[in-house]
């Protein structure tokens, strides 16, 4: 197995040409592009694409029909090669190009930009309001939305979900913003969608930061890839530590209220009362107790959106969502991964963000109740 930790040797970056309307690599001559030069590739897990890109190249401008896969690969101490990490599926679009003459032939030089697969779906509007009828899968709707855009898409096959009522989109509206509504306002309690280094559309239940097992582990020891240098963010005085959600429909109207009182900075408790209160009212879901589920799902992850770590280490797979941990002398984080970004030069020089984790203990009183609600007759 590849040593990630260890010296790295004839790093190499290849950009392969990719045909949209098959997504497999092309195989003639221009397979392979030469003429990129560098560029930087960014994660982030509350941004609508997932990930973008900036690319360098001296010569021929890339085609921008057909999208870019940037490979990543390198060989350790021991002779091991890694297996190319496929570090993004780009559509490209013109940043901006410097034209002049080397002797008889024009010489182009200049960057692009590269927006991540879920483009399509977010230049694509609905055009007219669309209504989605009640007992729809939103799940099945979401892939079949992706799918019948040219994407590919990979999630559950069999899901039993369904929408207790019909819901309508304004005309307005991306296919994206359809998509994640289907996903993340539902009881279906899915993530929203975002895409692998291949281009893949992800569809996957939601999991709870808590419950995720580090991919990676950084340590300040001999081993270490990370500059010594950790940086912490908080603001806990803007931190919601109660949260209220509102459900209304044709036969029912609910509310549910989840309030911290862990002890920890932004918990009622230490703040002598004072309320931060986050609001929501939400279109789908599955009666009262599924709204108090929300509830306290939204005040974990609002709770512990406001401190954040960032550190600088060589490239190692990980992605944004996912979940790692950092041990600085006698100091240890642990969260999800908000924002990376990749400098494409040796070692890959990559500026990490994690969001830190809501403790486990983390202890909330949540209370609901039905306002008014259409007997059946």
């Amino acid at each position: 197995m590849v040593d990630w930790r260890g010296n790295r040797h004839g790093e190499t970056f290849t950009f392969k040409r990719v045909r949209w309307s098959t997504f497999a690599e092309t195989d003639e001559e221009i397979a392979t592009y030469t003429q990129f030069t560098g560029g930087s590739i960014e994660y982030g897990a509350y941004t609508a694409l997932k990930c973008t890109g900036s690319f360098d190249y001296v010569g021929t401008p890339p085609d921008t029909v057909d999208l870019l896969r940037v490979y990543y690969s390198f060989t350790d101490d021991a002779g091991e090669t890694a297996e190319p990490v496929a570090l993004g599926t780009f559509f490209l679009g013109y940043d901006s190009a410097t034209n002049t003459r080397a002797g008889d032939e024009l010489l182009s030089q200049g960057s692009v930009t590269g927006y991540g697969t879920l483009k399509v779906l977010q230049d694509r509007l609905c055009g007219l309001p669309m209504t989605v009828p009640a007992g729809s899968d939103p799940v099945a709707l979401a892939a079949q939305i992706v799918e019948g855009f040219g994407l590919r898409a990979n999630y559950p096959k069999d899901t039993d979900y369904s929408l207790n009522a019909p819901h309508t989109f304004e005309a307005e509206d991306s296919y994206l913003t359809v998509c994640n509504w289907l996903l993340t306002n539902c009881s279906t309690q899915y993530q929203s969608l975002y895409v692998d280094g291949y281009g893949v559309v992800q569809i996957q239940p939601y999991e709870e930061p808590t419950a995720k097992t580090p991919r990676q582990t950084f340590a300040d020891d001999e081993r270490s890839i990370m500059l010594s240098e950790v940086e912490e963010e908080s603001d806990w005085q803007t931190a919601p530590n109660v949260v209220r959600l509102y459900f209304e429909s044709d036969t029912c109207a609910m509310w549910a209220c989840a309030r911290n009182l862990s002890g920890g900075p932004a918990s009622l408790d230490v703040r002598g009362g004072r309320e931060v209160t986050y609001y929501e009212q939400i279109d789908e879901i599955d009666g009262l107790d599924a709204l108090k589920a929300l509830a306290v799902t939204r005040l974990k992850d609002k709770s512990g959106g406001v401190e954040h770590v960032t550190m600088t280490h060589a490239y190692v797979p990980l992605g944004a969502g996912d979940a790692a941990a950092v041990q600085y002398r006698d100091r240890g984080w642990r969260g999800n991964v908000q924002n990376m970004r990749l400098t494409l030069e040796p070692s890959v020089p990559t500026q990490t963000q994690l969001r830190r984790f809501v403790p486990a203990a983390l202890s909330v009183e949540v209370t609901g109740g039905v306002l008014w609600q259409v007997e059946e007759e």
